[in-house]
Protein backbone atom coordinates (compact mmCIF):
# COMPACT_ATOMS: atom_id res chain seq x y z
CA UNK A 1 0.00 0.00 0.00
CA UNK A 2 1.52 3.11 -0.88
CA UNK A 3 1.66 6.18 1.04
CA UNK A 4 -0.66 9.05 -0.28
CA UNK A 5 1.31 11.85 -1.64
CA UNK A 6 0.88 15.08 1.23
CA UNK A 7 1.14 18.81 0.36
CA UNK A 8 4.03 18.92 3.34
CA UNK A 9 6.01 15.90 3.60
CA UNK A 10 9.00 15.62 5.54
CA UNK A 11 11.29 16.24 2.59
CA UNK A 12 9.91 19.69 1.75
CA UNK A 13 8.78 20.83 5.40
CA UNK A 14 12.89 20.05 6.78
CA UNK A 15 14.73 23.16 4.71
CA UNK A 16 12.12 25.17 5.54
CA UNK A 17 12.43 24.37 9.06
CA UNK A 18 15.70 24.57 9.15
CA UNK A 19 15.58 27.58 7.42
CA UNK A 20 12.97 29.00 9.70
CA UNK A 21 15.78 28.27 12.86
CA UNK A 22 18.16 30.08 11.36
CA UNK A 23 16.16 32.99 10.87
CA UNK A 24 14.83 32.95 14.51
CA UNK A 25 17.89 32.75 15.91
CA UNK A 26 19.64 35.31 13.90
CA UNK A 27 16.81 37.33 14.92
CA UNK A 28 16.84 37.08 18.28
CA UNK A 29 20.88 37.64 18.21
CA UNK A 30 20.18 40.40 16.14
CA UNK A 31 17.41 41.87 18.79
CA UNK A 32 20.33 41.25 21.67
CA UNK A 33 23.86 42.60 20.38
CA UNK A 34 22.15 45.46 18.15
CA UNK A 35 19.62 46.90 20.42
CA UNK A 36 19.90 50.83 20.84
CA UNK A 37 18.17 52.45 23.68
CA UNK A 38 14.91 53.71 22.65
CA UNK A 39 15.12 57.56 22.29
CA UNK A 40 12.21 58.23 25.28
CA UNK A 41 15.03 56.45 27.85
CA UNK A 42 17.68 58.33 26.00
CA UNK A 43 15.71 61.56 26.73
CA UNK A 44 14.67 60.60 29.96
CA UNK A 45 18.34 60.49 31.09
CA UNK A 46 19.07 63.33 29.64
CA UNK A 47 16.27 64.77 32.01
CA UNK A 48 17.77 63.37 34.97
CA UNK A 49 21.28 64.06 34.76
CA UNK A 50 19.84 68.01 34.34
CA UNK A 51 17.82 67.66 37.36
CA UNK A 52 20.85 66.90 38.72
CA UNK A 53 23.06 69.71 37.41
CA UNK A 54 20.61 72.53 37.63
CA UNK A 55 20.70 72.67 41.73
CA UNK A 56 23.87 73.48 41.69
CA UNK A 57 23.56 76.12 39.18
CA UNK A 58 20.80 77.87 40.87
CA UNK A 59 23.07 77.98 43.98
CA UNK A 60 25.45 79.94 42.63
CA UNK A 61 23.19 82.35 41.34
CA UNK A 62 21.39 82.21 44.37
CA UNK A 63 24.98 83.04 45.88
CA UNK A 64 25.54 85.46 43.02
CA UNK A 65 22.12 87.45 43.89
CA UNK A 66 23.24 87.67 47.61
CA UNK A 67 26.27 88.99 46.65
CA UNK A 68 25.24 91.84 44.53
CA UNK A 69 22.62 92.85 47.43
CA UNK A 70 24.90 92.83 49.89
CA UNK A 71 27.41 94.90 48.00
CA UNK A 72 24.19 97.52 47.43
CA UNK A 73 22.93 97.31 51.08
CA UNK A 74 26.23 97.48 52.99
CA UNK A 75 27.07 101.42 52.46
CA UNK A 76 24.08 102.05 53.65
CA UNK A 77 24.08 99.42 56.56
CA UNK A 78 27.35 100.64 57.73
CA UNK A 79 26.80 103.75 57.61
CA UNK A 80 24.91 103.97 61.79
CA UNK A 81 28.43 101.91 62.45
CA UNK A 82 30.44 104.51 61.59
CA UNK A 83 31.39 106.88 64.63
CA UNK A 84 29.81 110.02 64.77
CA UNK A 85 33.30 112.18 65.68
CA UNK A 86 36.99 111.56 65.00
CA UNK A 87 39.05 111.63 68.04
Amino acid sequence: MAMPETFFDLEMLTPWAIFGAFTAIAWLLLEQIGVARPRALVRLKHFQRRREVRPLEEAIKKRDRISVLLEKTSPVLAKPLEPKSTE
